[in-house]
């Protein structure tokens, strides 16, 4: 297991990947861990999202840069919903608007409900 030295530092456990990040970075742009945060002070935090989405979201606090893209966007939209990251959201949201029919979106969630994993 990693040490976390600095006050401000955290680890973020998602699967088999481990991080260490700054906490009031995080705080200030994932509304999930600010409440998560002003509430509790574990030092560790374990998830199970997606490893390509989570290492996106982890860039994206500390670049303010993200790409989505047809193999990510519902990930992308569920994971950024479940964290209240509004930026996100609202991305995917105009990602999908703008690129897919009502028609292929129902089928591509459907076909992802029944492989059962979001990735």
């Amino acid at each position: 297991m990693m040490q976390i030295n600095s006050a401000d530092e955290i680890e973020l456990i998602n699967r088999s990947s481990s991080y260490t990040v700054s906490k009031s970075l995080f705080c200030a742009k994932i509304p999930f861990f600010n409440e998560l945060w002003s509430s509790q002070v574990e030092r560790q935090i374990q998830f199970d999202l997606s490893e390509p989405c989570f290492e996106t979201l982890i860039n994206w606090v500390y670049s303010d840069w993200i790409v989505i893209h047809g193999s990510n966007f519902l990930s992308m939209f569920i994971v950024s919903d479940h964290l209240g990251i509004k930026p996100i959201t609202s991305y995917c949201s105009s990602f999908i608007k703008a690129n897919y029919s009502a028609k292929q979106i129902a089928a591509f969630i459907t076909n992802k409900m029944m492989d059962s994993t979001i990735s």
